[in-house]
């Protein structure tokens, strides 16, 4: 039944993983981005961050259950996660990750207009690490 639970989850990150990974090529090049934003370049905008949002957020939930999987029990906080899943080598850095979702909350809550230039930058640096981790996470999967 858990592995069941766990093989769903992954299924689900994945596919939302595919979609940032869309996202990403298809959004324009830094140079288009201005303020303010054109319409079209803000509904490219819009989408690649709701799925680098959702990306992470699935990515957490797939962790809480790798971890209730292996171990039985969850990690008190964000952080203890974090650093199991980089101890398991399913991730290449815990602080990235964390710093992932600092931008998700950041994207989530408020941002300047002002400040998208510097948000899909780093929606691009941290989607780059989430997509690669996925590899190792794939590898994981496989092996159970």
């Amino acid at each position: 039944m858990q592995k069941e639970l766990l093989l769903k989850n992954y299924y689900n990150v994945k596919s939302t993983i595919d979609l940032l990974v869309y996202s990403i090529n298809k959004f324009p090049h830094e140079n288009e981005i201005c303020n303010p934003l054109k319409p079209e370049i803000a509904e490219y905008f819009d989408s690649l961050s709701f799925r680098f949002e959702k990306s992470v957020e699935m990515l957490l939930s797939l962790f809480r259950t790798i971890e209730l999987y292996l171990f039985a029990l969850n990690s008190k906080t964000l952080r203890e996660l974090l650093l199991k899943m980089e101890k398991l080598e399913l991730i290449s850095s815990s602080e990235d990750l964390f710093e992932a979702r600092g931008l998700r909350n950041i994207i989530t809550h408020t941002y300047e207009e002002n400040d998208i230039f510097e948000i899909y930058s780093k929606i691009l640096k941290y989607g780059k690490v989430i997509i690669r981790d996925f590899d190792r996470i794939k590898s994981f999967i496989n092996e159970l």
